[in-house]
């Protein structure tokens, strides 16, 4: 359920994000230990992450278009909760030749409350332009730290028969041809802009 996925990832830390933000690009760090990359799939109760990945994200919410996101993760790092013969990393994602999944925006358009976001996704030796749309859980100012911190959350499908996958043979288990991917990201700005920030008294 989502509280449990929730509680996994440390959401505790995004009640801190409501603070109202200035209106320029600020370039966020994705800090992995409030962050989660998690896959589904449709057919068997199959669900894995991956403990390895980073990412960056500019954010500009008075002209979204000037936004970016990117992030990778390692195939490698992938673990699966509940099924040891299903998606093991070393047979699916053939480490050897496709060691990173990889994402890179190309176009960010407001939607609604949300954001729509266009761009290159790499897995497997291939890439396809996906539309992936993207929360907005807030901005605001960790207490601890005194650096600004966002949160994102994307939910995407992905066909494995566009990745070359034959989900009904491959040694990997039957699938289904549908990975359901869960992202949610903390950022924390980069320390140079957030001391500078911190520096500036007129801007709050």
């Amino acid at each position: 359920m989502l509280s449990n996925y929730t509680r996994k990832i440390g959401f505790g830390a995004l009640v801190l994000l409501f603070a109202a933000g200035s209106a320029f690009a600020t370039t966020y760090k994705v800090d992995t230990q409030y962050s989660a990359f998690e896959v589904q799939n449709d057919i068997r109760p199959v669900k894995g992450t991956f403990d390895h990945f980073e990412g960056q994200i500019v954010y500009e919410p008075a002209q979204v278009e000037d936004s970016s996101i990117e992030f990778r993760a390692k195939a490698k790092s992938f673990k699966v909760e509940n099924d040891n013969i299903v998606m093991g990393a070393a047979l699916f994602f053939n480490l050897d030749k496709h060691p990173e999944i990889r994402f890179k925006s190309s176009k960010v358009e407001a939607w609604g409350n949300r954001l729509m976001v266009t761009g290159s996704f790499s897995m497997l030796g291939i890439t396809r332009v996906v539309r992936v749309p993207v929360q907005v859980l807030g901005r605001g100012t960790d207490p601890k730290t005194g650096l600004p911190i966002a949160g994102f959350a994307a939910d995407m499908q992905v066909k494995l028969s566009d990745l070359g996958v034959d989900t009904w043979t491959n040694a990997t288990g039957i699938l289904g041809d549908t990975l359901n991917i869960r992202l949610k990201m903390v950022g924390v700005e980069n320390d140079t802009q957030a001391l500078t920030k911190l520096k500036s008294p007129e801007r709050l």
